[in-house]
Order: C-alpha cells, then sequence, then structure tokens
C-alpha cells in the first residue's frame, strides 16, 4: 500500500468519524440518517473505482474523434484459454483545435489484429519522425452477426502529418 492511499484511506476514515459524531448530535429522523451514512459508503466505492484514472492509468473511456498518435503497446490475447483477451494501450494527445492540443494521455482499447496492424504501421512511421494523427472510425450498425464489436473495441484510421506545424501548448 503506498503512502497516497493510506493517506486517502485514512481521510475518508475521519470523514466517515466526522459523519456518525454529527449525525449523533442532530435531530434527524433515522431514515434520514441511515441514508446518509449509505450514501457516504456508497461515495467511498465511487471514489475507489474512479481513483485509478486520476493516478495515471489508462483510461478505460472512448478515444477521442481526432488525436495525435504517440506510443502504443499491444498485449496480445493468450492462445491457450480465453482468460486473457488481450488489449492496446494506446497514448495519445486529443485534437482540440487545428492549431492546439491537450496533454498526452493513455487509453486502453480492445485488442482487434486490424488496430493492431494499424498502430504497427503507425509506430514504424513514427520512429522515422513522420508525425502520426488518427481517428476513430465510426461504424454503421447493420445488425449484421459479423458486425458486432467486442465491449472497447475501436476502428482507427492514421494519417501522415506533413508540413504541419505540431505544438504542444
Amino acid at each position: 500500500m503506498t503512502l497516497s492511499i493510506l493517506g486517502l484511506t485514512l481521510s475518508y476514515v475521519a470523514m466517515a468519524i466526522l459523519l456518525l459524531v454529527f449525525l449523533q448530535y442532530t435531530t434527524l429522523r433515522w431514515g434520514q440518517k441511515s441514508a446518509a451514512i449509505v450514501t457516504i459508503s456508497a461515495l467511498y466505492f465511487v471514489v475507489y473505482t474512479s481513483y485509478s484514472e486520476l493516478l495515471g492509468w489508462p483510461a478505460d473511456s472512448p478515444l477521442p474523434a481526432h488525436f495525435r498518435y504517440h506510443y502504443s503497446v499491444v498485449e496480445e490475447p493468450s492462445k491457450s484459454g480465453p482468460a486473457r483477451a488481450g488489449s492496446i494501450y494506446i497514448w495519445i494527445t486529443e485534437l482540440v483545435t487545428e492549431e492546439g492540443f491537450q496533454k498526452p494521455r493513455a487509453y486502453k482499447v480492445a485488442y482487434s489484429q486490424k488496430t493492431h496492424e494499424k498502430l504497427d504501421l503507425a509506430q514504424k512511421k513514427t520512429q522515422k519522425g513522420i508525425k502520426q494523427l488518427g481517428e476513430v472510425v465510426k461504424k454503421k450498425k447493420s445488425g449484421g452477426v459479423g458486425d458486432v464489436l467486442k465491449k472497447g473495441s475501436v476502428t482507427l484510421n492514421f494519417y501522415d502529418v506533413v508540413g504541419m506545424k505540431i505544438d504542444h501548448k
């Protein structure tokens, strides 16, 4: 357990104690007091599950529609069993305007062979000094069996940046 997690845990324990002391001396009904305790307890769970995104772990949230590609790491699915489905970790910067970008962010998406191949090509070009812009391709839903995507999977396209100045403001 790291010092920051220990500090966060102790802070929440202190808040729970303060809540219980406060509720002991209020004239609220027991139902209202119980609702306050359940709400605070539920918020502990919400913060616990949300805290990883604050620590810099890859976000499971959807990729932005347009972005600058920096780097990726591919974890291929296990051939010996379905226990490890595979993941792609991609480090990108969201394109805010034509000239400005936000800070880089790590994202996690489900593994697909097509995305893996496209990322390999984008990685090679990036290593050669050719900057890459990417976009998430919106799939039209046709309802066919072959069109069902795994949760978290995306289709990406990459484009070379030629003659465009890219600042990291």
